[in-house]
């Protein structure tokens, strides 16, 4: 056999062996127990599984979908977990013999690896864990830059995956503001978290497409610190604030110019996100929702956590280490495939009679697998036939 076939082969095989392990963190962490111990067990006879038990793939077939000891039916989607992570991996191992070497290889499966089990976990909760999206993403983060890795559509340097992250992340918080706005029917958010919230999010996005980013960002973390001391200091309500974002765009030519301008809108909200979302991932490990006195109401309700919302947050730190990888230019490939895709299964779904709620995790995490293998010669021709040129 050809070195290629080998590769596909053993890229399977580590997918098949990593999904049996993503397949436990699916199951355990939204419950909130440890992925590490105790061992697996059986559901019906509760016995613990030895490694006979759970060669990936081999042992469902061989014991006919059965468990061993009790030969109760096993769940149909432990197999299929396996199977498709075992291509994703072949897959991206392939791609990597071809385009790149081992260490983007290693990058990319620690990177699919975090993506798939948080897609499992929003397709069987609605819910993205924190560990997964923002630890997934200091992770790759941490390796990739460690290995010298940058985006792998039209490459770059390590700083250009950082660019990527704040894009991808800014523009899906611009989509959860704005339409929730209109969710709202242009009425004001009533978010006012502190020291951080979605007040900053939208300043440093605004700040950002008149000023440049990093002026966005300091205008940002000034309106942080007076709210910090003067929880009722003036503030630019959201109906306002983004019916004159236009006009950052109008005079961009005279101003920071428009690319500069596009870059401050979605960095500056990208960024103030991630930061804000980090903090508050801190904030409730170390102390709790329940003991936070900045932001405690008479009736300890969030007042805002009826508001309806075009995208969840979770998606947004999902999207930061989407765009880590992809890189800048990679990520509107990627989130192009994501909304083609969830559009044509919820109109199917809904034809069908099914649910309303489609998590769009899932999604995003098959756009980006799509990004990696095809994204570059998707997006050359799509500039070509623009009569545009790709990016160098």
């Amino acid at each position: 056999m050809s070195l290629a076939v080998w590769v596909t082969l053993a890229g399977f095989v580590l997918g098949a062996t990593l999904a049996s392990f993503l397949g436990l963190v699916a199951d355990r962490l939204p419950k909130g127990r440890s992925v590490v111990a105790p061992r697996s067990r059986c559901d019906a006879c509760d016995t613990t599984l030895q490694p006979l038990d759970l060669i990936p793939i081999v042992s469902f077939l061989a014991f006919g979908g059965r468990c061993r000891h009790c030969r109760v039916p096993l769940p149909a989607r432990l197999l299929v977990v396996e199977v498709i992570f075992g291509v994703i991996v072949a897959s991206l191992a392939v791609w990597s013999f071809v385009h790149a070497d081992a260490a983007t290889f290693a990058v990319l499966t620690l990177w699919a690896s975090v993506l798939y089990a948080a897609a499992i976990i929003d397709l069987d909760t609605l819910e993205l864990p924190d560990v997964l999206t923002l630890g997934g993403t200091a992770a790759t983060a941490t390796l990739a830059g460690a290995l010298g890795i940058g985006p792998v559509v039209f490459g770059g340097p390590w700083l250009a995956s950082l660019t990527g992250m704040v894009w991808a992340a800014g523009s899906i918080v611009l989509v959860n503001r704005i339409g929730g706005l209109a969710l709202r029917r242009f009425r004001d958010t009533n978010d006012r978290l502190r020291p951080i919230g979605f007040d900053e999010v939208n300043t440093a996005a605004f700040a950002g497409a008149f000023l440049g980013a990093v002026a966005g960002l300091a205008v940002a973390g000034l309106q942080a610190l007076i709210k910090r001391v003067h929880p009722a200091h003036p503030r630019l309500p959201e109906p306002l604030l983004y019916a004159t974002l236009p006009v950052a765009f109008l005079v961009a030519p005279i101003g920071v110019g428009l690319q500069a301008s596009v870059h401050g809108l979605l960095a500056g909200a990208g960024t103030a996100a991630l930061v804000g979302g980090v903090y508050w991932w801190w904030r409730d490990r170390h102390t709790g929702p329940e003991h936070d006195q900045d932001n405690a109401t008479p009736d300890a309700q969030d007042p805002a956590a009826d508001e309806p919302v075009a995208m969840g947050f979770g998606d947004v730190k999902l999207a930061a280490l989407i765009g880590l990888i992809v890189g800048p230019s990679g990520w509107w490939v990627t989130l192009f495939a994501a909304v083609l895709a969830g559009s044509v299964v919820g109109l199917a779904l809904r034809m069908m009679g099914g649910t309303r709620l489609v998590p769009f995790g899932p999604f995003l995490a098959f756009g980006a697998w799509l990004t990696v293998l095809a994204g570059e010669p998707l997006l050359r021709a799509y500039l070509g036939w623009l009569q545009i040129a790709p990016p160098a």
